[in-house]
């Protein structure tokens, strides 16, 4: 039986044509005279000046093992595991050196600039960053170990704390801006998800209302439905501007109103507008999984002498949670996402740097606020289809599909 060492996914196909792009081709670092001006363009091994070995011996061992893949039968197993654990380690350590022989590279280019100087990351750096995290991820799916995964990415995330407080990225521009307003970014962050965790949970309530109408009444179905579509159908922005038309009516004629925050502007209308982009993807599951239940199963908790409300609460939720759990972890994340628009109405949350960032001007602002959002979308949904996972592991619920 031959063992084909040597295979190529198409997540290697693409993570390693990134890698060769941004590594080759594409701008890596930009040593700029101040926080505005277009400055001096470098790949990554100029960029990374007496590193430029090092990185290059990464950057060709990440490829090569990123192709290590032996096909699996069932002798192969355990083989296969081992390699893709070895695939992870390996790009994982990849991603810090990344960012570390970057911060590097950046000192060394500042030596004998002037204070206003500052260095940029470019568009290869993150073609370079893209690519090897989409091959980590693909690897942390097949190896399909949940601890695994979420120790990996609190290794990551913990490395970037440390490197931080230990002044190691100081250099990069992109931290600079950081470290200039970290403070206001904080309170906008806090702000981004007090938003977003409002707007799902109760979009969460009112899914869990409106799908239950749905099952339990079949003549309310498309009442229902056609309701958790309405927003889905007009545009964010112009939904934002059709709410706060009747709340600025509503406190111009109450005034005791803008108390409660309840205004044209601010956290209410995002709030609004948001929980209604919740409440789709939770219904449509919470209906699935409601639609899923075997009728026989519901006939014998009957027969058991349980009451309706027992049989919601003991049999019907079990059954449906796993939907449930997915719906929710699919709207939070889109929701972490959409929060960004609250900053045009006065919301607040990450959408306010970003905005700020356009009005100054300053592109490391303006990536310094996407990269915010991405991240903490990212990384949600990571841990959340990661527990979700868990939590069949841990509880196994059998349901049959229509």
């Amino acid at each position: 039986m031959s063992r084909q060492l040597l295979r190529l996914s198409l997540y290697e196909y693409v993570g390693i044509g990134l890698i060769l792009l941004g590594g080759t081709v594409a701008v890596f670092l930009k040593l700029r005279p101040n926080r505005i001006e277009e400055g001096i363009s470098m790949n990554m091994l100029t960029a990374v000046g007496e590193l430029w070995l090092p990185t290059a011996a990464v950057v060709i061992g990440l490829i090569l093992l990123a192709a290590l893949d032996p096909s699996r039968t069932k002798d192969e197993h355990r083989l296969t595991q081992g390699i893709r654990l070895v695939k992870v380690i390996g790009l994982a350590t990849g991603l810090v050196c990344l960012i570390q022989f970057s911060a590097s590279g950046a000192t060394d280019l500042l030596m004998d600039q002037p204070s206003a100087a500052r260095v940029s990351l470019g568009i290869g750096f993150w073609l370079v960053f893209l690519g090897m995290a989409m091959m980590l991820m693909h690897s942390l799916k097949l190896l399909s170990m949940p601890l695994l995964t979420l120790g990996i990415l609190g290794v990551i995330i913990g490395y970037v704390i440390i490197a931080y407080h230990m002044g190691l990225l100081d250099d990069l521009s992109i931290v600079r801006e950081y470290t200039n307003k970290s403070g206001r970014i904080g309170d906008e962050m806090l702000r981004h998800m007090q938003l977003s965790l409002a707007a799902s949970f109760t979009g969460l309530f009112l899914s869990l209302f409106l799908a239950g109408q749905a099952y339990r009444y079949p003549s309310r179905r498309g009442m229902v439905m056609s309701f958790v579509n309405m927003a889905q159908v007009i545009p964010t922005l112009t939904f934002l501007g059709l709410i706060m038309i009747p709340l600025t009516a509503l406190a111009g004629a109450f005034p005791f109103l803008k108390n409660f925050g309840i205004s044209g502007i601010g956290f209410i209308p995002a709030y609004i507008v948001l929980t209604m982009y919740a409440i789709l993807p939770m219904t449509t599951n919470i209906l699935a999984g409601y639609n899923s239940i075997d009728p026989d199963i519901l006939q014998a908790a009957y027969g058991m002498g349980m009451t309706q409300k027992q049989v919601h609460r003991k049999v019907e939720l079990p059954l449906v949670f796993p939907f449930l759990f997915s719906g929710f972890s699919t709207a939070l994340v889109q929701t972490v996402g959409n929060t960004i628009l609250a900053g045009l109405v006065g919301g607040g949350g990450i959408g306010a740097i970003l905005f700020l960032g356009l009005a100054q001007s300053a592109p490391d602002f303006v990536i310094l606020g996407a990269l915010l959002v991405v991240s903490v979308a990212l990384v949600l949904k990571l841990i959340l289809a990661n527990l979700q996972l868990l939590i069949k592991r841990l509880n196994p619920v059998e349901v049959q599909h229509d």
